[in-house]
C-alpha cells in the first residue's frame, strides 16, 4: 500500500492493508479490492515469476 486503507478479500479471507503494508498472494482465488473510506488510496500490484 502506498497510501490510504484498502480492504482486500482473497477467497474467504479479508485483509486490511494500510500504507507500508504488502501482501503475497497464494493459490488462485477470487479477489475483491474495496476502499471503504471517502479518502483516496493508492496501491501497487506487482507480478513476479520465479525462474527455475
Amino acid at each position: 500500500m502506498l497510501r490510504g486503507v484498502l480492504a482486500f478479500r482473497e477467497g474467504s479471507v479479508e485483509h486490511t492493508l494500510e500504507a507500508g503494508d504488502c501482501l503475497e498472494l497464494g493459490a488462485a482465488a477470487p479477489c475483491v479490492y474495496r476502499n471503504r473510506t471517502d479518502a483516496d488510496c493508492r496501491y501497487l500490484v506487482a507480478i513476479a515469476r520465479r525462474h527455475p
